[in-house]
């Protein structure tokens, strides 16, 4: 899924994952590899840097070299397919990317191209079937830094881009103009998920496709708070009345403790409309090292109706 020259999960285990991100390597917490031994200790050594909690979720990274650090802050760009991607590490261990995330945005791309969604040809220029009469329309909820927005829109669809952070959406601004897509039809905007998603059931719009992946805990952009235990039902019963006639998906991913795929699916299923038909497919996410290792990495439900 993804080429190793740009991502590869190199070793896990003891509570840590070893990635190398392009020319870097980095050695980062990984709950999910806890209980797991490491497979080449020898290998971590060669990380050029290190994230160590120091405050709940937060903590520093080290780095072996400035220069390497130095680097990294200006040069840091990997690609899966024709998508590019910024990286920047943050106080939370983070990068600014799922790399699991990649099966999904294959996924998106070839629902996309099926004859019922198509209306126009793909990014690359491929022949495409004509089924709709307008692109499909999508809803990315959550939408973090882009890259299911990219792959979406890359296949075909115009996308509502929704995330609660200012400079996370301008992050993800600048993954389309890497990757050179800044004049496909998407709609950047920073808002809060629910509040968006009421009021876009208020105004009677409706989508063809709704992708979210919501964090266990977060805020909007005026102190709204999410938490997913006491908001995700009531999002997902909004975005349920916001689905088009006709062709449509949804694909909702989660990393919080205490979800597992049919949970999620059972959720979603709960809300929707008995007049829904379609394909459920719950899922689990997962990185694998060269050697066939897995690492869990949170779980997802897809849902599919093709007329």
């Amino acid at each position: 899924m993804w080429d190793p020259t740009q991502y590869e999960l190199l070793d896990f285990g003891e509570g840590r994952k070893l990635e190398r991100l392009g020319k870097w390597i980095l050695d980062r917490p990984s709950p999910a590899a806890e209980g797991f031994r490491l497979a080449g200790p020898q290998r971590w050594s060669s990380a050029d840097a290190y994230f160590r909690r120091s405050q709940g979720l937060k903590g520093r990274w080290q780095w072996q070299e400035k220069r390497k650090q130095h680097q990294f802050r200006e040069e840091a760009v990997i690609r899966w397919r024709e998508l590019s991607f910024s990286l920047k590490t943050n106080e939370f261990g983070h990068i600014g990317l799922f790399p699991e995330q990649a099966a999904n945005w294959q996924w998106l791309r070839e629902t996309l191209r099926l004859p019922s969604f198509q209306n126009q040809q793909p990014f690359e220029n491929q022949k495409a079937d004509f089924g709709l009469q307008e692109p499909p329309s999508i809803l990315h909820l959550f939408a973090y830094t882009g890259a299911s927005t990219l792959a979406s829109a890359a296949a075909g669809a115009k996308v509502t881009h929704i995330d609660g952070a200012k400079n996370v959406v301008q992050w993800a601004r600048q993954n389309a103009e890497l990757s050179q897509m800044a004049d496909l039809p998407v709609r950047w905007i920073a808002e809060d998920a629910l509040k968006y998603t009421l009021r876009e059931v208020k105004r009677g719009q409706a989508h063809h496709g709704i992708i979210l992946d919501p964090p266990s805990y977060g805020h909007g952009p005026k102190g709204q708070t999410w938490k997913i235990e006491r908001n995700l039902p009531q999002l997902l019963e909004a975005l349920s009345s916001l689905i088009q006639p006709g062709p449509a998906f949804g694909l909702l991913t989660c990393h919080s403790p205490g979800y597992e795929k049919d949970r999620l699916a059972e959720e979603w299923q709960a809300v929707v409309p008995a007049t829904w038909r379609g394909k459920w497919m719950p899922f689990e996410m997962e990185l694998q090292t060269r050697g066939g290792r897995s690492l869990p990495a949170g779980c997802g439900v897809r849902w599919l109706r093709e007329d």
